[in-house]
């Protein structure tokens, strides 16, 4: 019989991770039980093992409670052990089990994209896609990677597509790529009964997200780093069967939060709406108050609620 893990100990990870929501404010201990999901007794119980070992503190009147001092050393240790791929690649794990298809993590470098961590699921060949392989970056494939880049980024990813796009798909995807910014997520859709899945790849239109059945060949969300540049994509791709619009719709925002999550994890920062000012490196000294404010803020909005065959894949 497998061993089960402790479930007081899930409890109190629970717990903590409720304070570390809004690590500004006390909570009740009302408001951690409803959080985490179980009676208040129970929740004492686990914040008077935490307080005990200083990782929460308890304060009056109320009581109320926060993260504990104890946590300062253990995130310090933590951010020195723990790298973007060990967050990439829990992330991937978890995703490849709740969609059962292959999850992906990405990196763009200069022409090609490398995968930084995968986590496939059986093909019927035995194909599949591994850490540490690259795939050309180039139209019409990995808009996700260029979607937030500059206007000359975005010119040379197109024109380095083989074969040279016509003036017609080159405005076709220079379209596609403000529609992934808008939205925050790609897909990428291929033509039924294409024999080969790439050459007929596309970005999902509006139009089509409210159409029937859809035919995906995999769906993309950005992870930020704390410059708030891309620092890497999140995929699916390999997915079972066929996706409605909504259907579409859904698995792109739960991707979109794990890359959150793995964006909050990391210390990322998304970046700036359209429109937005930022302050130019070097300017006028130290950043302010109000700074590190909305960076804090931009984090928390961040974060969440209590990797087949290469001819198929274009980049994740």
């Amino acid at each position: 019989m497998p061993t089960q893990p402790v479930r007081s100990v899930q409890r109190a990870a629970q717990v903590l991770k409720v304070l570390a929501v809004t690590p500004e404010r006390d909570l009740s201990l009302s408001e951690i039980a409803r959080a985490v999901g179980i009676h208040r007794s129970s929740c004492q119980a686990v914040l008077l093992a935490l307080c005990a070992e200083e990782l929460a503190v308890r304060r009056e009147p109320g009581p109320h409670y926060r993260l504990g001092p104890q946590l300062l050393g253990l995130g310090r240790a933590a951010g020195s052990a723990v790298t973007l791929t060990d967050v990439l690649d829990a992330a991937l794990l978890r995703l490849r089990d709740e969609f059962q298809a292959s999850a992906l993590a990405g990196t763009p470098h200069g022409d090609a994209v490398v995968i930084t961590a995968a986590r496939g699921v059986p093909h019927p060949y035995g194909l599949t896609v591994r850490a540490g392989s690259a795939v050309p970056l180039r139209a019409p494939a990995g808009p996700i990677y260029v979607a937030w880049a500059d206007d000359a980024t975005r010119g040379q990813w197109l024109d380095r597509a083989d074969p040279a796009l016509t003036p017609a798909r080159r405005r076709e995807l220079t379209a596609a790529l403000s529609a992934v910014r808008a939205r925050g997520w790609s897909a990428t859709l291929t033509s039924r009964g294409d024999a080969d899945a790439t050459r007929s790849a596309r970005e999902v239109t509006d139009t089509e997200l409210a159409l029937g059945r859809l035919q995906v060949i995999g769906i993309s969300a950005p992870v930020w780093s704390p410059g708030a540049t891309l620092a890497s994509s999140l995929a699916l791709t390999g997915l079972p069967g066929d996706f409605s619009g909504a259907e579409l719709r859904q698995a792109a925002g739960r991707l979109v939060e794990v890359a959150a999550e793995v964006t909050s994890l990391t210390g990322g920062i998304p970046p700036d709406p359209p429109g937005a000012t930022r302050r130019p490196p070097g300017a006028a000294g130290a950043r302010s108050a109000a700074d590190d404010a909305q960076a804090a803020e931009r984090r928390r909005n961040s974060q969440v609620a209590p990797a087949q065959d290469t001819a198929r894949i274009p980049s994740p």
